[in-house]
């Protein structure tokens, strides 16, 4: 099998790229480092640098990347963040369950770095509203209908299937939007409970009664107010879920501005978020 991983970088930590991009080459894997930071940096050896000149987005970079590896035959590509921690048996554990000649989408488990809790992947009922599931012991993969593109095995076949990457979202829900439209063509998602990494979520989190919640700077409340509302653009986003997203961020939002601190940026980004939402407009953050 000729595998290649994409890892999309936006001022990486070097050593932490580094040790991720070392596994990935000792098991035989063609690494792409498609680069995002302003002033580029320096790619590590034995991998194949691609730099945007500049933020250009998470969406334009994966496509960048995956252009790049079709073009060099590439049977199924992985996904990466930067700060991706995985171990030297993830390459192996997760082909075993896929077939590069049809359209299918395989990931390990995520746990948090900070606090070691299972992320949840979400499953959608026949109407569309999603709900969580984790692993609960199964051994066996499963099937799911989102799921987040870090550490995400995907064959060639699938994007002629499902379609590039939307660089209109630029940042966040651009692999839920991609997954659900993969899964609206049939594509399978499937979840290996046998295979684990880890994943950073959020700058910090904090505790707030019952809710986690999840901190990120002001920049990042604009896209995911926005891009929740750009969802119900979205063909074959199911309204519901839609619905859901945008309900969910608006309580995500509002928690943020109550413990958070840069509070008037942060409310300014949120009004233009969901303004632009509303008027439909995609792309890169425009203050």
């Amino acid at each position: 099998m000729k595998l290649f991983s994409v890892i999309v970088t936006y001022h990486p930590t070097a050593q932490v790229l580094e040790r991720l991009t070392e596994t990935l080459l000792a098991v035989g894997v063609q690494v792409i480092v498609v680069d995002n930071t302003p002033g580029g940096f320096t790619t590590p050896a034995g991998c194949t640098g691609i730099s945007m000149g500049g933020n250009a987005g998470i969406a334009k970079a994966q496509n960048e990347g995956v252009q790049r590896a079709l073009a060099a035959g590439a049977e199924a590509i992985l996904f990466f963040d930067q700060d991706s921690t995985i171990h030297d048996r993830l390459v192996a554990d997760l082909t075993k369950h896929l077939d590069v000649t049809r359209p299918g989408v395989i990931g390990p488990l995520h746990f948090d770095e900070r606090q070691g809790f299972e992320c949840p992947n979400y499953v959608l009922n026949r109407w569309g509203y999603p709900r969580q599931v984790v692993s609960a012991g199964r051994r066996a993969p499963y099937p799911v209908d989102s799921r987040i593109s870090s550490g995400s095995l995907i064959t060639a076949p699938t994007f002629a299937t499902a379609g590039p990457f939307d660089e209109a979202l630029f940042l966040d829900y651009v692999d839920i939007e991609w997954c659900l439209r993969a899964r609206a063509r049939q594509v399978p998602i499937l979840i290996n409970p046998s295979v684990e990494m880890r994943h950073t979520i959020g700058d910090k989190a904090v505790q707030t009664g019952p809710l986690k919640v999840f901190i990120d700077g002001p920049v990042r409340s604009y896209y995911r107010m926005r891009n929740a509302l750009l969802l119900l653009r979205r063909r074959e986003v199911p309204i519901l879920f839609a619905f859901k997203e945008i309900a969910a961020e608006v309580v995500h939002q509002t928690l943020q501005l109550v413990i958070a601190d840069q509070r008037a940026a942060r409310f300014g980004a949120l009004i233009s978020g969901f303004w632009h939402g509303v008027i439909g407009l995609g792309g890169r953050y425009r203050e």
